[in-house]
C-alpha cells in the first residue's frame, strides 16, 4: 500500500510548529531566518522519499508516518528514549501505528533520525538520493544514544592552555 504524501504547508505557521517540534524551542525571526537553510533541507527530505524511477521505488511505499505530526511524535519518542534500542522504539511506535509493517516503522525512524539529527540514516538502497551522500545503519542491538555516539567519536587529543586559537 502506498502511503499518503506527507502534509506540509509552506506557510510561516507551519513553518514555526517545524523549528518548535525539532529544536524544542520557539524563536524570534531573526533567529526564524537564520533557520532557512534547515527548513529548506526539511523540505527537500520529504520530497526525496517519493524519488526513484517507479511508485514502487519510493520510500514511502512503506512508511508509517503520514503528516508532519506524525514526524514530531517519532522525534519526541527519539528524544525521550535516547537509551533505548531500535526494537524497543518500534513497539513504542506501534502504540500509534498498529497496523504498519517493520519496514515502515524503521523507515519512519530512519526519516525521524535525518530530519532531527541530520544524520542520514536510511537503507543503503536509498542513500544515493541525496548526492551520493553515504548513509549510515543504526542496528537493532544499538542504543540511539550508543550509535550517535559511535558516529562522533571523542577527540585522541587534550587540548591544552599552551596551544593557541588563531
Amino acid at each position: 500500500m502506498i502511503s499518503a504524501p506527507i502534509a506540509l504547508a509552506d506557510n510561516p505557521d507551519s513553518q514555526k510548529r517545524i523549528v518548535e517540534a525539532i529544536f524544542g524551542h520557539t524563536c524570534d525571526s531573526k533567529q526564524y531566518r537564520a533557520l532557512g537553510d534547515y527548513l529548506a533541507y526539511y523540505v527537500e527530505e520529504l520530497d526525496l522519499l517519493r524519488r526513484g524511477i517507479s511508485v514502487d521505488s519510493w520510500q514511502t511505499k512503506y512508511l508509517a508516518v503520514k503528516t508532519s505530526e506524525d514526524i514530531f511524535h517519532v522525534v519526541d519518542l527519539l528524544r525521550g528514549n535516547g537509551a533505548s534500542q531500535r526494537p524497543a522504539i518500534r513497539q513504542l511506535l506501534l502504540l500509534r501505528f498498529p497496523l504498519e509493517q517493520e519496514v515502515a516503522l524503521n523507515r519512519s525512524i530512519n526519516l525521524a533520525i535525518r530530519l532531527w539529527l541530520m544524520v542520514n540514516t536510511q537503507e543503503r538502497k536509498f542513500e544515493g538520493l541525496r548526492h551520493e551522500a553515504n548513509s549510515v545503519q543504526w542496528n537493532d542491538c544499538t542504543s540511539l544514544r550508543e550509535f550517535l555516539r559511535s558516529l562522533f567519536p571523542p577527540a585522541k587529543w587534550q587540548r591544552s592552555c599552551k596551544m593557541s586559537v588563531g
